[in-house]
C-alpha cells in the first residue's frame, strides 16, 4: 500500500513537471475573442461624453515573473451625436510570483495609439469594493474583465 501511493505521488509530480515545462514563458497563447462587439463591459457618461467599453479579446502570457492578460478594449464614445472609437491595449498583471508579493505591484498598463496616449500603469488592489478614484475606474473594471473573467464596474 505505501509503495502504490509513493508511485501515484511520483506519477502526479512528474506530469506536475512536464506540465510546467511545456509553458512557453513570454509567449502569448491563443487568444480568447469575444463575439459581435465584443464582450460588454460597461457603459456611461464621462465629461459629457456617452461610452460603452467592449472587451474585444485577450490572451494569456506567464512570465518568469508574474501572470498577465494582454489584449485590446475598444471605447465607443457620442459626443454631441458625433461617434468615436478608441481602443486600448493592455497589459493586466493578475499575480505575482510568491517571493514577488508586496514588492511587484498587481494592475494594468495601458496605451492608446488613437490617441497618442504612451503606456501608463494604473495599481489595482483586488480586495478593494471601489476604485481609489474617479480615473482608475474603468480601469479596475477592465482588469477584473481581463483577470477574473467578472464584468464588474466600479
Amino acid at each position: 500500500m505505501c509503495k502504490a501511493l509513493m508511485v501515484a505521488v511520483a506519477s502526479v509530480a512528474m506530469l506536475a513537471f512536464q506540465t510546467a515545462n511545456a509553458i512557453e514563458y513570454n509567449e502569448p497563447q491563443a487568444a480568447q475573442r469575444f463575439p459581435g462587439k465584443g464582450w460588454f463591459l460597461q457603459s456611461g457618461t464621462d465629461h459629457g461624453v456617452e461610452y460603452k467599453s467592449y472587451l474585444e479579446h485577450k490572451r494569456l502570457l506567464v512570465a518568469t515573473d508574474a501572470i498577465y492578460y494582454v489584449g485590446v478594449e475598444r471605447i465607443e464614445t457620442d459626443e454631441r451625436g458625433k461617434p468615436g472609437k478608441i481602443s486600448w491595449e493592455f497589459r493586466a498583471r493578475c499575480a505575482v510570483r510568491p517571493d514577488l508579493t508586496g514588492k511587484v505591484p498587481i494592475g494594468i498598463y495601458t496605451s492608446s495609439k488613437d490617441i497618442g496616449q504612451t503606456e501608463q500603469f494604473t495599481q489595482v488592489d483586488p480586495k478593494a469594493a471601489d476604485a481609489p478614484d474617479n480615473a482608475s475606474r474603468g480601469w479596475y473594471g477592465l482588469w477584473w474583465a481581463a483577470c477574473k473573467g467578472v464584468a464588474k464596474s466600479f
